[in-house]
């Protein structure tokens, strides 16, 4: 799921720049633990990403991370 959350990121940066798509995902993502996260593909340090951490600053919202 990961894989595809990414590309849906990345095709709506062009397609609806000013979504709030990602910061909704954000939030659904920080209700995850650990093994939820990694059970749908977010590997450790996903968040490091270029793809993902530039909307993870720029939304001000608190980092999703698996510990």
């Amino acid at each position: 799921m990961c894989g595809i959350l990414t590309i849906l990121s990345y095709l709506l940066g062009y397609i609806a720049p000013n979504t709030s798509w990602r910061e909704r995902l954000f939030k659904l993502l920080d209700r995850l633990n650990a093994d939820e996260l990694r059970c749908v593909g977010f590997a450790e340090g996903w968040e490091e990403c270029p793809l993902w951490k530039a909307h993870l600053v720029a939304s001000g919202e608190p980092r999703c991370q698996i510990i």
